[in-house]
C-alpha cells in the first residue's frame, strides 16, 4: 500500500441521543506537516456520517466510489447499507491484492456506529478509535463510558479531552480538529477548532524552549 499523505485518527463514540465524531485537519507526508486545512468528515446522506484516516488519495478514490453508487440508486443507502457496501469495496480490493490504506467509521442516526479497515474487516462499537489512536484513546474512552452515557455537553467536552491525550502523543495529529454529531434527524459538523494545549509538562525546569 502507497503512503504519502495520510490523515490521523478518527475518534467517534455515542452519547445519550446519538454519535460524536472527530478528526483532525492535518496531512501528513511523512513526519512532515503538508497540508493543515482538510477535512475528514463527509456527509454522505441525510443520516449519514464518514470519518476517514489512511491515504489521502486512497479516501478520495473511495468517496468518488460511493458517490459513483449513490447517483445510480434514486433509494438512499441506510448507514448499515454504507457500512455494507463500504466493506464490500474494501474487501474487494484487498482480494485482487490492491488493498486500499483507508479506515473509515460510520455513523448514522439510527445509533449505527461500525468501523472498517483496510481488508475489509469490521466490527461495532460504543466506542471506535481509528490508527494509533486505538492503542492510545480506546482505554481511556472506555473507562469513561463504562458506567455513564454522556449528554452532548458531556460528550464534547470528552472528545475534545480524547482529542488532545492523541494530539500530545502522536506527532501526526494537529491542534486544529473538526467535530461532527449525529442524531435521529440531525447531522451537525462544526467547523474546525484549536484544542487548547498546554506543554509545560514537557518542560523541564532548567530547561530553555526558544
Amino acid at each position: 500500500m502507497k503512503t504519502i499523505l495520510t490523515g490521523a485518527s478518527v475518534i467517534a463514540f455515542k452519547y445519550d441521543k446519538g454519535i460524536i465524531l472527530a478528526t483532525d485537519t492535518q496531512l501528513s507526508y511523512g513526519s512532515l506537516a503538508k497540508f493543515s486545512d482538510v477535512s475528514r468528515i463527509h456527509q454522505v446522506s441525510p443520516s449519514t456520517l464518514l470519518g476517514l484516516s489512511g491515504e489521502y488519495s486512497d479516501i478520495q478514490y473511495l468517496l468518488k466510489i460511493l458517490y459513483l453508487e449513490i447517483s445510480k440508486d434514486p433509494v438512499p443507502l441506510s448507514p448499515n447499507g454504507f457500512h455494507k457496501l463500504i466493506q464490500r469495496i474494501l474487501y474487494g480490493r484487498r482480494s485482487d491484492l490492491e488493498p486500499l490504506n483507508v479506515q473509515v467509521v460510520v455513523a448514522g442516526g439510527d445509533g449505527t456506529l461500525k468501523a472498517v479497515n483496510h481488508l475489509g474487516n469490521f466490527y461495532s462499537s460504543d466506542v471506535i478509535v481509528t490508527s494509533l489512536g486505538q492503542h492510545l484513546v480506546t482505554p481511556f474512552l472506555r473507562a469513561k463510558l463504562e458506567n455513564e452515557i454522556p449528554n452532548i455537553d458531556q460528550a464534547f467536552s470528552l472528545i475534545q479531552e480524547a482529542c488532545l491525550i492523541e494530539h500530545y502523543r502522536d506527532t501526526k495529529m494537529s491542534h486544529t480538529v473538526q467535530i461532527a454529531t449525529v442524531e435521529e434527524s440531525n447531522i451537525n459538523i462544526s467547523p474546525p477548532t484549536k484544542l487548547n494545549t498546554d506543554w509545560k509538562m514537557g518542560k523541564l525546569e532548567e530547561e530553555e524552549v526558544f
